[in-house]
């Protein structure tokens, strides 16, 4: 009933149907107003008003409206055409469940802070081995060492 009513409110001109501008305002206003609805980005209301006007009249029904809180849940991800190495040369491995698990943790927050940690810990032993130098002190290396014995 909240929809109809709704619905209603916005075919203001009592035509049967909700045209294009008013519902983009609608989304605008839904961005400002909502909390409780995400932001929807000017590309994904095109998008959602497209997926909402199913005759393709340019004007969202009573019947297309009534799927509007459906449309609105919908979660919308970016394809890309862009293939690594591994996705082009070796399909199967990629595919496989060992490679997946590998993806995961690679682009977990885990695998991240380790490589911060390892980062952190070679600038602490260049900083170290550094020292001397950085502190003006003369440095004499070992032969025996500078030639890899």
């Amino acid at each position: 009933d909240n929809l109809k009513e709704a619905f209603r409110q916005l075919d203001s001109n009592g035509i049967g149907g909700i045209d294009k501008k008013t519902m983009m305002a609608l989304f605008l206003v839904l961005n400002e107003d909502c909390d409780d609805v995400r932001r929807i980005p000017q590309e994904k209301a095109e998008l959602l008003f497209a997926i909402l006007d199913k005759d393709g009249s340019s004007q969202i029904e009573e019947d297309e409206f009534m799927s509007f809180c459906d449309v609105l849940l919908l979660e919308f991800e970016e394809a890309s055409a862009y293939k690594t190495m591994i996705e082009s040369c070796c399909p199967k491995m990629y595919s496989s469940s060992w490679f997946k698990n590998f993806r995961n943790a690679v682009k977990s927050d885990r695998f991240e802070l380790v490589i911060d940690f390892i980062l952190l810990l070679n600038a602490v032993v260049i900083a170290a081995q550094s020292y001397p130098e950085l502190a003006g002190k003369t440095v004499s290396e070992d032969p025996k060492i500078a030639d890899g014995e």
